[in-house]
């Protein structure tokens, strides 16, 4: 979730007329890892519910405005590897699934700018990837210390106010060297 700057609602003149409670969350996971000579790999499934969560959008007049969102419920799996291929080369690989999903809030109907939202529990939350991969490999030996990571996060949606997956992001790739 996206947090207001606290000059929109913690100052004299503040944006709002309350102020907004604290984002609160809670979280269950269970998982496992398991180490071999020269790997290890371990896997988790999660919950997550958060309440009092907020989003922001900016109009095309570049004002940005923050709201709060319905509570929202995050499940997922995560999985990860490492391998030694040599005493200097070591490779990583991470991958995500799940989903984020808003539970049931009020209908809005449908205007010129914006489609209905129905009160269901199918929209996603706004910028929460539907996956994620990254992979990557280092090189570190005799006082050198190298590395490329590719990251890949997939499909996001974005709201506009009470309008839930009002916009598609497509997946896109970023590379990391150091």
């Amino acid at each position: 979730s996206i947090i207001p700057f606290s000059s929109v609602f913690d100052v004299s003149g503040g944006q709002v007329a309350v102020t907004p409670p604290p984002t609160s969350a809670s979280t269950y996971q269970a998982g496992t890892v398991l180490k071999l000579n020269r790997r290890s790999m371990d896997a988790d499934a999660y919950h997550i519910h958060f309440l009092n969560q907020y989003s922001s959008y900016t109009d095309n007049a570049g004002n940005s405005y923050y709201y709060a969102t319905p509570p929202s419920n995050t499940n997922g799996f995560e999985a990860e590897g490492n391998i030694a291929v040599t005493h200097a080369i070591g490779l990583f690989l991470n991958g995500t699934l799940g989903q984020a999903k808003y539970e049931a809030a009020a209908a809005q109907a449908a205007t010129s700018t914006a489609p209905a939202t129905a009160a269901s529990p199918a929209a996603w939350v706004a910028s929460a990837p539907h996956d994620t991969e990254s992979m990557g490999v280092t090189y570190q030996d005799k006082g050198i210390d190298f590395g490329v990571f590719n990251k890949r996060v997939g499909t996001r949606y974005d709201d506009v106010g009470a309008y839930h997956q009002n916009s598609t992001y497509d997946p896109f790739w970023s590379s990391n060297l150091f």
